[in-house]
């Protein structure tokens, strides 16, 4: 069987990958669109999977006309939300509103059918991959929409698969959250055909929008046995050298957004500080 699937950024790579690699292993083909950094096809894991029996890896400059390209990644940037802070609303580009009403919305038809085509030709059995897609997403979320809708009217199965484990046992993760409350912005996983989640807690965040036969809980990718096993042999060579005089530590600290043990500006604070200390 064929598969398409769409990674975006480093978290994507985490958790797709070991996706990947498994469906190549079982003997299906697929291609693999990334659609943020070009830089990202320089991962030593995507490396690893572009060179597996079956796979195809491009970036999405690669397969676009110039044109294209251009046009896409300038539509996608006045999406950013905190580009949208500063530009004015009426000079604001809206993909998402173009497709529905029709005006302008034939460019990002002409990708849907350009990526599709690429892929599956006249193929009626396959399934298209994206993470996970919001109203925050810089990918205009009536884009993905209409490439879900295309497929499914081909007979192209459609899954979302959300990299987040959600481990958290404070529901209020974020800094504006005061209500522990179904967040509106994952409806939009409806438009799958299929949700697969690595855990009960990431289920969660679903089950108020979603049939419970949508939602499917089958572990995690990046961290099950077999793909720990895997990734210990593909790592490369570390750059950083020991030192017996001295003591070292690593903090890995999450976005001020994400506020779950600092508050608001606090959190901006220390992140600041200690990315500086580093």
């Amino acid at each position: 069987m064929k598969g398409l699937f769409f990674v975006r950024h480093y978290n994507d790579v985490d958790h797709i990958v070991p996706v990947i690699h498994t469906w190549a292993r079982a003997g299906h083909e697929c291609d693999v669109v990334i659609m943020g950094s070009p830089s990202l096809l320089d991962d030593f894991r995507v490396r690893h999977v572009a060179s597996l029996v079956g796979v195809r890896v491009a970036s999405i400059d690669q397969i676009l006309s110039r044109r294209q390209w251009l046009r896409m990644r300038s539509e996608m940037f006045l999406l950013n939300r905190h580009v949208r802070r500063f530009v004015p609303q009426k000079l604001m580009i809206h993909p998402g509103k173009t497709l529905k009403d029709g005006q302008g919305g034939k460019f990002w038809i002409e990708l849907t059918h350009t990526l599709l085509d690429r892929s599956f030709g006249d193929a009626t059995r396959g399934v298209v991959a994206f993470d996970w897609v919001t109203s925050n997403s810089v990918i205009p979320i009536e884009w993905v929409r209409h490439v879900l809708t295309t497929a499914q009217a081909r007979g192209i199965g459609t899954v979302s698969l959300p990299h987040g484990d959600s481990p958290h046992w404070n529901q209020l993760i974020r800094g504006s959250e005061l209500k522990p409350e179904p967040a509106s912005k994952f409806s939009s996983s409806k438009m799958f055909d299929r949700l697969v989640v690595p855990n009960e807690l990431c289920a969660g965040r679903y089950r108020p929008f979603l049939e419970p036969t949508k939602i499917a809980v089958l572990g995690s990718p990046r961290y099950c046995d077999k793909w720990l096993e895997t990734l210990s042999t593909l790592l490369p060579d570390t750059p950083l050298k020991g030192s017996p005089k001295k003591l070292k530590i690593l903090l890995l600290l999450r976005k001020s957004e994400f506020a779950i043990f600092l508050g608001g500006s606090g959190a901006r604070r220390a992140n600041g500080l200690f990315l500086r200390g580093c």
